[in-house]
């Protein structure tokens, strides 16, 4: 009863009773990233539960009769998603520089061993240090690896608007803090920067805010893996202490049980069973209890067989088991499950499943896979697998690989594919089992009621204009419909030998020992303390993980009843947050995929290092024998533009032939790999004519004698013309520099050129990415701090650039100019940018972005002031490492699929000789015969097939 205002009587009114609870009760598993929320209304006696999706809700609406309905509700608008992508992008951008700063530390740490191992300096060889780094190579893949992980989910966080470190940081009542925290870490402080930047007039205003938004992202990235660490490390001593019955204060019996537990079952032996089951579906956290199962694979692990030796069983190491015990795979103690459904599926998506995924394929019930869709993915599987064997082989065709090669790789790639052709193999044939048996035992039940069938057929008539629009609805949750069936791999592990505590203990103390101690002593002996500070944390946060491995506990244990909390909501939060990080981090799919591609990347170096060690860096290897013809010429075409850099002017003359040109550069180039020396001056005087250009290799050896550089491996020759009159008057020279010839030339350009290309192409991922250029240089310049001294003092350009100041303090020449091919024209590049003088590069890798690394860095001024690099087209290597403002384009008359023969010395000589003129110099009879350039005009009338011979 209320009172009524205005006649101030009592009436009565009705109260809804709906507002009570709801009927059902929600509980939210730790799969979910949020808790959900209630939201109640009284006028109309909903109930609402509102779960969090990343792009829109889930709304769950209950009546008070208990029936539900499910909305999905769209709430992010066009501005969040823009910020989002603009956080994301900055995320990526960093993700992108750590794996380019993983690769450089593989790449020095090989060039380390290969100097202490006396490569390239003929120095005593100090087996202690090079032991020490290459110990170092496991704890690295596995930490550089982990960590490029927790990079791939902090892109994944930024872009679901960080609820990771939200829910691992700040509890959900401060989610204020969490929000501003964020927002000034990605947005703040560098909008801040750009802001102060503009007012104080600076002109670098954006190069400014760009690096400390990198810089800003980055420190965030240490806060969002230290506090994954922190919370994975925390739950596996829980678990330990809860399941265990061990004191939480005893923390040194936690830690003792989680090593045992971590190398038990890394020592112990183990044999794996993947199979294909069918069964209903009664519980899917009890998905073992089966009533069918195809056995595909079992197989004991290859280390598995040594622990089987009786040896290893009379001294105590190996304890034999009564029977195999079963460890818990990771994705069934997390208790999720993707089910393919009638609704869910796709054609590609059995496909792409991964071959341990535990997904459910439901073949029976009122969500059951159709025939068609099943064997639309079986044929699939098939269709795709045919696919990547043709495309593959295709490919090589198109690269002229030989047959042989192309066999061989379709013959992996098929052998790689079979595990999961016979999965889904294996569920078609259940499935066709299964619909063989539904259609034997339709045909039953229709000849025992075919004198009802007219009550029958009104029957389901009624239930359908029950059921409405959809058809299945009715279904879900009543009572007596048949349970649903499915099909589904499981794979187990089962443990068949157990590891010994003294056996565990013994190969701790090694791993330690060997694996850490032994090479951050190494790393700091030999000061290289940027790599050994690196190796220190990198190792030491490594083992930590290793050892104290929440994923591990769960194969012990089989499921998070050890994780606990003050309340039912803390418990979750636990819960949910061990299962995001031992899920997507711990074993994170990926793990595999970046311990792959660095191992890769790590034996390709170790490759070179070794070639480095073993193979020729001598000063005589072979050149291109390139064979001159004199009176032959080719002629600039009509009323055509030849290339603007055709004659360098640098006011240098030759009597015989006018100016010093491009293509005598180019020539010069090409013959700083001819390693004979006689050869090497007959061809310049064919080129120049006699008497105006001498090879000069004793000035070479001088300079090594005096400076301690006898067993160098880089190669450059002098070219002295003395009879030629520079603009300073008097005699100069060109320095010729050879490319890449053997492993420890691959290596140096590993050294220089790798981290400016890495940024390069991470640049060609980024949306926008040319607004990340001014910083591009400073991210290399951070990556070459791990580089050790005793790499600095091999470096190809230190020697060079010493030999141009040499020459120039001597006086025996006014001038010098530098050119080379490839890496000879990227070493020119940065010496002449160094000293001072002319440097012309063919097909030359660029410095713009390593200009601040060397030592001395280069300004930006002086490359585009005294360096000038030729480019043929389709030659990815001169656009390595930024352009600068001279260079010049030229065509590649190769095939489309020959890259790398736009970037032969050879082929981009004859080029220029062809659009350019001959111009007095003679032609090369390769330019005819293996480039396919048209045959020159004869000033003789001689025939150029004739004069070039057989």
């Amino acid at each position: 009863k209320v009172s009524d205002e205005e006649t101030g009587k009592e009436q009565e009114r009705p109260v809804h009773a709906t507002f009570a609870a709801p009927r059902t009760r929600y509980r939210d598993h730790y799969s979910l990233a949020y808790t959900s929320s209630t939201v109640r209304f009284r006028s109309s006696g909903k109930s609402h539960r509102v779960y969090e999706g990343n792009r829109s809700q889930f709304v769950l609406e209950e009546e008070h009769s208990g029936e539900i309905t499910v909305k999905r509700v769209t709430d992010r608008t066009n501005g969040v998603m823009f910020l989002r992508a603009v956080c994301t992008v900055v995320t990526f951008l960093w993700s992108g520089f750590l794996f380019v700063f993983c690769t450089q530390i593989l790449i020095f740490l090989v060039m380390d061993l290969v100097v202490y191992l006396g490569g390239t300096t003929g120095s005593d060889v100090a087996v202690g240090r090079a032991i020490g780094s290459f110990l170092s190579f496991p704890l690295f893949i596995h930490g550089l690896s982990q960590a490029l992980i927790i990079a791939g989910h902090f892109i994944a966080d930024t872009w679901a608007s960080h609820y990771l470190i939200k829910t691992l940081v700040f509890r959900t009542r401060n989610s204020v803090l969490a929000a501003w925290t964020t927002f000034c870490f990605f947005l703040g402080f560098p909008l801040f920067c750009m802001g102060v930047s503009l007012l104080s007039g600076r002109p670098d205003w954006w190069s400014i805010t760009a690096l400390f938004w990198f810089s800003s992202v980055s420190v965030f990235y240490v806060i969002f893996a230290l506090v994954i660490i922190y919370y994975e490390i925390k739950a596996c001593l829980e678990m330990v202490a809860n399941e265990y019955n061990i004191h939480n204060d005893d923390k040194l019996e936690v830690i003792k049980k989680c090593i045992l537990l971590r190398q038990v079952n890394t020592l112990s032996g183990k044999k794996s069973r993947v199979y294909v089951a069918r069964g209903t579906l009664h519980n899917v956290d009890s998905i073992r209890s089966t009533d069918t199962e195809k056995e595909l694979r079992y197989y004991p692990y290859f280390y598995s067989r040594f622990t089987e030796w009786q040896f290893l069983q009379r001294i105590g190491m190996i304890e034999p088991v009564a029977a195999p015990k079963l460890t818990y795979p990771v994705e069934e103690a997390l208790g999720v499950r993707p089910f393919v459904t009638r609704t869910t599926w796709s054609l590609e998506k059995l496909y792409f499943k991964p071959s341990n995924s535990w997904y459910v394929a439901v073949i029976k019930g009122p969500a059951a896979l159709t025939p068609a869709q099943i064997k639309s993915s079986f044929i699939c599987s098939l269709i795709g697998n045919l696919l990547v064997w043709f495309l593959v082989a295709s490919l090589l065709v198109w690269f002229n690989i030989s047959g042989a090669i192309i066999a061989v790789v379709v013959l992996a790639i098929a052998i790689l594919s079979v595990p999961s052709f016979r999965t889904t193999l294996q569920i078609f044939n259940m499935a066709k089992d299964v619909f063989r048996l539904e259609s034997t035992n339709t045909i039953e039940a229709d000849d025992q009621e075919e004198g009802n069938s007219e009550d029958a057929s009104m029957h389901t008539a009624k239930e359908s204009e029950d059921a409405g629009s959809l058809g299945s609805t009715p279904e879900f949750g009543l009572t007596g419909v048949q349970n649903s069936e499915g099909v589904f791999q499981i794979c187990e592990s089962y443990r068949i030998t157990v590891a010994s505590n003294r056996y565990c203990w013994i190969m701790f103390v090694l791993q330690i020992a060997l694996l850490y101690l032994w090479p951050l002593v190494a790393l700091y002996v030999v000061n290289d303390t940027a790599i050994g500070t690196v190796f220190l944390f990198v190792g030491l946060v490594s083992l930590f993980r290793y050892f104290l491995n929440a994923a591990v506990i769960l194969e012990e244990v089989g499921d998070f009843r050890g994780l606990s909390g003050k309340d039912e909501y803390g418990k979750w939060k636990n819960q949910s947050r061990t299962s995001d990080i031992v899920a997507n981090i711990t074993r994170s799919r990926s793990r595999w995929a970046w311990t792959i591609v660095l191992g890769f990347f790590l034996v390709i170096t170790m490759v070179l290092g070794v070639g480095a060690l073993t193979g020729d860096t001598s000063q005589t290897t072979g050149g291109y024998n390139i064979t001159l013809v004199s009176g032959f010429s080719y002629s600039r075409e009509e009323n055509s533009l030849p290339y603007p850099s055709c004659n360098l002017d640098f006011n240098a003359d030759v009597p015989s032939g006018g100016i010093i040109a491009t293509r005598d550069f180019a020539f010069l180039s090409a013959m700083a790999y001819e390693g004979n020396s006689t050869v090497v001056q007959e061809q310049l005087d064919a080129w120049f004519g006699s008497n105006f250009s001498y090879y000069m290799p004793g000035v070479v050896d001088q300079f090594r004698n005096e400076t301690n550089r006898k067993l160098s491996a880089v190669t450059y020759k002098l070219y002295s013309f003395p009879n030629v009159s520079s603009t300073l008057g008097g005699p100069f020279a060109v320095v010729g520099i050879r490319g890449s010839q053997n492993s420890w030339d691959w290596l140096t350009n590993a050294q220089l050129w790798s981290a400016p290309f890495g940024m390069q192409i991470l640049r060609s991922f980024l949306p926008f990415g040319l607004l990340w250029n001014p910083i591009l240089d400073e991210l290399v310049k951070a990556i070459s701090i791990i580089e050790s001294r005793s790499i600095t003092s091999v470096s190809y350009y230190v020697e060079t650039t010493d030999f141009v100041e040499w020459l120039r303090a001597s006086g025996q020449y006014a001038d010098v100019k530098l050119t080379g091919h490839s890496l000879g024209g990227g070493l020119s590049i940065i010496s002449a940018a160094q000293t001072g003088v002319s440097g012309v590069a063919i097909s030359g890798p660029n410095a713009m972005m390593l200009r601040k690394s060397l030592k001395p860095p280069i300004s930006r001024e002086s490359l585009d002031t005294y360096t000038f690099n030729v480019i043929p087209a389709r030659d990815f290597v001169p656009r390595a490492g930024g352009v600068a403002k001279l260079y010049e384009n030229i065509e590649c008359t190769a095939p489309a699929n020959e890259f790398s023969s736009c970037h032969d010395i050879v082929r981009s000589l004859c080029e220029l000789l062809f659009t350019c003129g001959t111009e007095g110099r003679p032609v090369l009879c390769q330019c005819v015969s293996e480039f396919g350039y048209p045959e020159p005009q004869s000033l003789n009338g001689e025939s150029f097939v004739e004069a070039c011979g057989p």
